[in-house]
């Protein structure tokens, strides 16, 4: 994800945070940690903090539903 260019960043976010709702679920990783890490990748492929937060946020959530 740290690598995604520009166009992609916020859809791969999200992506990633649905991956990490389900280790979330099964307990291999903290919620928070998964929202720390994911937030990290992307900041480090140019996301803007703020809009890390949000793309993580809203695919822990997402990702916990399905």
């Amino acid at each position: 994800m740290a690598t995604a260019h520009e166009g992609e960043r916020n859809s791969l976010t999200f992506w990633v945070a649905c991956r990490f709702a389900e280790m979330v679920e099964t307990d291999l990783v903290g919620e928070s940690d998964a929202l720390a890490l994911i937030v990290e990748a992307a900041m480090l492929a140019g996301l803007p903090r703020v809009e890390a937060i949000a793309a993580a946020r809203s695919g822990l959530r997402a990702g916990a539903r399905s």
